[in-house]
């Protein structure tokens, strides 16, 4: 019965040891989408950007820059993903 207790109690402190607090999982989110979403979002902006400027004859974008800026934007996000 003593054993049967004990692991009981030890069962009790390893949950309450893995849960974390809610407080601090809403921090985790936000930081995470802050640094993964902010590349993303201004990579798939200034690729719109590049195709309005271009389709409008406003600046003829050279082929490069849009697939380095998306490389440098997607790259910079998926580097936060890891």
């Amino acid at each position: 019965m003593k054993e049967n207790a004990a692991k009981k109690r030890s069962n009790n402190n390893n949950n309450e040891d893995e849960e974390v607090p809610q407080v601090v999982f809403e921090r985790m989110i936000a930081r995470i989408l802050a640094s993964v979403g902010v590349p993303m979002a201004t990579g798939l902006a200034l690729l719109h950007l590049f195709g309005v400027a271009k389709e409008r004859n406003l600046w003829d974008v050279p082929l490069w820059l849009p697939f380095l800026t998306t490389f440098i934007t997607f790259g910079a996000s998926m580097l936060r993903i890891a």
